[in-house]
């Protein structure tokens, strides 16, 4: 009953009482079959509130689910990967992925979710947009191999923040973490997608501003 309440205020993006619910189940019930989307569900409402560490400390929790759960091991530590690479910590960021990469089991498919969507326009909740939650092996690979290479680069990490902002939509932040590398580094390799990065965030910014669904929007 305690799971599926959880599960319910979850999908109902009710995340305040779903984290009063699923820490009663997880205090409850440490050691069942559904302990690790617990932990995964707990991560997702505490990134949703900006509790950063608190969220990467219940990501890890559901990877150490055991050998068996590898779609717990991916996930946890996949999600807890993008949570670094938005903090900037792209070194554990790289090493979340190359877990999650490491724990991959071809069995389960070329693609892991936790089915998390958010409406693509949010005045109209019954528009869904991209499953949020998706982990592809091949994303795993790709993104691996850019953030070795943004540890490599000057300022790499720097970049790598400001493309993570960009895909989490957090469009300001992303333009800071863009300007602050181009500002540091102007001749760096990765110059011209450092100002890629700046000029999208800032045409995402202006988008919103011109929202006309979205209130107080500015003409």
């Amino acid at each position: 009953a305690l799971a599926t309440i959880g599960a319910l205020e979850f999908n109902e993006g009710d995340c305040e009482a779903a984290l009063r619910t699923l820490r009663e189940y997880l205090d409850r019930y440490p050691d069942t079959s559904w302990t690790w989307v617990a932990w995964i569900r707990t991560g997702q409402c505490e990134e949703a509130a900006g509790n950063t560490n608190a969220a990467i400390d219940a990501f890890r929790r559901a990877a150490n689910a055991g050998p068996d759960a590898r779609p717990a091991q991916v996930r946890g530590h996949a999600y807890a990967g993008r949570v670094f690479e938005s903090m900037g910590e792209v070194a554990s960021a790289r090493d979340e992925y190359a877990r999650a990469l490491g724990a991959w089991d071809n069995r389960f498919g070329r693609a892991y979710s936790t089915y998390v969507r958010v409406p693509a326009n949010p005045h109209d909740p019954f528009s869904l947009g991209p499953d949020t939650a998706e982990v592809a092996k091949a994303w795993l690979v790709d993104r691996g191999a850019r953030l070795t290479r943004a540890l490599t680069t000057p300022g790499g990490d720097l970049l790598a923040q400001a493309r993570a902002l960009l895909e989490r939509g957090e469009f300001e932040t992303a333009e800071v973490a863009a300007r602050r590398f181009l500002s540091e580094h102007p001749a760096s390799v990765l110059a011209a997608e450092g100002r890629y990065a700046l000029h999208l965030a800032r045409l995402e910014r202006a988008l919103a501003l011109a929202n006309v669904e979205r209130p107080g929007h500015d003409r």
